[in-house]
């Protein structure tokens, strides 16, 4: 049997908005929030970090900020704003993609190859990445280092072991690194996104259309109305805001998008609405609330 569709994961954001949901339907995209860089900062600990997170700040921005010793809001996210790379690159974005590499200790070569740095510059924002942070090192990666060399397994807090048979080398210790998030996203959705939506999207069933790590995207029909809609959504968000079982319990907050393509909805001040049926931020309150917030959204979208 041929294979049919779109791989959505892999698509570049200018097409996404091609890719729509189907008619009669309401699409729904749910992930959580900067979970690993969370789950690093719990387990180090690294307190730095987790205070930035517990203060509800841009952590990106606020990884920027204490990089280059700025003030949290001059931190720009303007294309162009930050001189690093081509130039090209807002202080935000750099400040992001330290937080995505810099915890599983990539290297200067690593890092340049990746972003399109010379190494003189990689080397530059990893030293200062690990001065503003230096619990990632003393912390969090001494942590899996010393589990490693004690049994060569780790297990994330739902009980997943693995193995490491590899030499005590540079190359082991960032796959552990990584590995300790990363399954622990993976359970933590598996547990508390999927199974939710299997065993209680009814009478507004869920069909899933994407699952990208941290997130799950999925449409649900309009005839089953918007109260059944909200509570699908509200039991997905609720459990993937179940704490997660560490010695220190905490809870990654979970962001809802609604939508009718796969797009991002952006606003454009010049030009009006660009992508209107795009991906738009959906507040979740109360039942009625969320549903009234939700027949809107479709009545904008009927007219458009």
């Amino acid at each position: 049997m041929p294979s049919v569709g779109a791989n959505l994961q892999t698509l570049p954001p200018v097409i996404r908005p091609y890719c729509l949901i189907d008619e009669g339907y309401i699409g729904v995209n749910q992930d959580m929030a900067q979970a690993e860089n969370r789950i690093v900062a719990w387990y180090g600990p690294e307190l730095t970090m987790r205070k930035a997170f517990e203060d509800g700040t841009d952590v990106h921005r606020n990884t920027y900020a204490r990089m280059f010793d700025v003030p949290y809001d001059s931190v720009s996210d303007e294309p162009g704003s930050s001189d690093f790379g081509d130039g090209s690159k807002s202080q935000r974005f750099w400040g992001k993609q330290c937080n995505h590499s810099l915890n599983y200790d990539l290297s200067f070569l690593g890092f340049g190859i990746k972003y399109e740095v010379p190494p003189k510059q990689a080397k530059e924002l990893i030293e200062r990445y690990h001065a503003a942070y230096p619990g990632v090192r003393a912390s969090y990666q001494k942590r899996i280092i010393d589990e490693l060399h004690k049994s060569r397994t780790i297990t994330n807090p739902y009980g997943r072991t693995r193995a490491f048979m590899g030499r005590m080398e540079a190359g082991t210790y960032r796959e552990a690194y990584a590995h300790l998030p990363s399954s622990t996203v993976a359970d933590h959705m598996n547990l508390n996104a999927f199974l939710p939506l299997w065993e209680y999207s009814y009478p507004a069933e869920a069909e899933l259309l994407l699952q990208v790590h941290d997130s799950v995207y999925y449409q649900l029909p309009i005839s089953a109305g918007f109260k059944s809609i909200t509570q699908t959504i509200k039991i997905v968000k609720d459990s993937l805001e179940r704490p997660i079982p560490f010695e220190d319990p905490f809870i990654i907050p979970a962001d809802t998008e609604v939508g009718f393509n796969y797009g991002k909805r952006n606003i454009n001040s010049d030009k009006g609405t660009l992508n209107p049926d795009g991906l738009r931020k959906l507040t979740v309150g109360t039942v009625e609330e969320t549903a009234i917030a939700l027949e809107n959204i479709w009545r904008e979208h009927e007219h458009s």
